[in-house]
């Protein structure tokens, strides 16, 4: 999964600050666009780059971007991986083992396969529990940002209370995708970053990983799903 400080930064349409947590925020690429032609007017505006999907979803220009996801996913996907529909898009990455999925007001994700195959359903949407790759336990940026949260050797933050730090809870897309998620801070004290210096490779335990729900639409779900006619999904009830 991607990492989150690759998206920090501010928000393109309110400039309030974008953590880059699945289903939360993302990003809008400068490149899908015809920036010298029918696209000059959101490269002019700067609507594009980091940006949180509630703001997108309410500003005028959310079915242009999501126009201009799907066309140039679609130029990269295999035919018989991707499928598109009113819910709007899925594209399957055989090589990485995951999905791409854009939904009709822009949102969009990346989920591999193992959480998408154990979502549970919640009425006309599935809720899967993913684990977010924030970097590496070293990175003298992450421990910067995370450090009010590690005195007392706390060994988790609920992500709640760093969305209200930073002042941005009523920007999120679906709060209650966050309502039980964590940064788990356990490889940030001290003593576990100095015993993995003498080390050449970064293992999974030196990394730092945020833990939380992505939240699908059921349409854009199943639309992904009917890519492997043959493979039903996997639904814990």
């Amino acid at each position: 999964m991607t990492c989150l400080l690759r998206w920090s930064g501010e928000c393109c349409f309110c400039g309030r600050k974008v953590l880059g947590l699945h289903g939360q925020d993302g990003n809008l690429p400068f490149y899908f666009l015809d920036g010298g032609g029918a696209d000059a007017d959101l490269v002019q505006a700067e609507l594009g780059g980091s940006c949180r999907f509630a703001c997108l979803a309410a500003s005028e220009v959310a079915e242009r971007w999501r126009d201009r996801f799907e066309a140039a996913w679609s130029r990269y996907s295999r035919r018989e991986y991707f499928r598109a529909g009113p819910a709007g898009f899925a594209y399957w990455l055989l090589h990485l083992r995951e999905y791409r999925l854009l939904g009709a007001d822009g949102w969009h994700a990346v989920v591999g396969l193992h959480p998408f195959r154990i979502a549970v359903r919640e009425d006309d949407r599935y809720r899967m529990r993913i684990r977010h790759l924030l970097g590496a336990a070293d990175a003298v940026a992450l421990r910067e940002w995370l450090s009010p949260y590690t005195a007392g050797g706390a060994e988790s933050v609920p992500l709640m209370r760093v969305v209200a730090d930073l002042e941005v809870a009523d920007r999120l897309y679906c709060p209650s995708a966050l309502r039980d998620g964590y940064i788990d801070l356990t490889g940030l004290h001290a003593g576990a970053v100095e015993g993995r210096r003498s080390g050449h490779r970064v293992k999974k335990r030196d990394q730092v990983y945020a833990h939380y729900d992505l939240v699908v639409p059921a349409d854009l779900y199943e639309l992904a799903w009917s890519i492997f006619k043959n493979r039903p999904p996997v639904v814990r009830r």
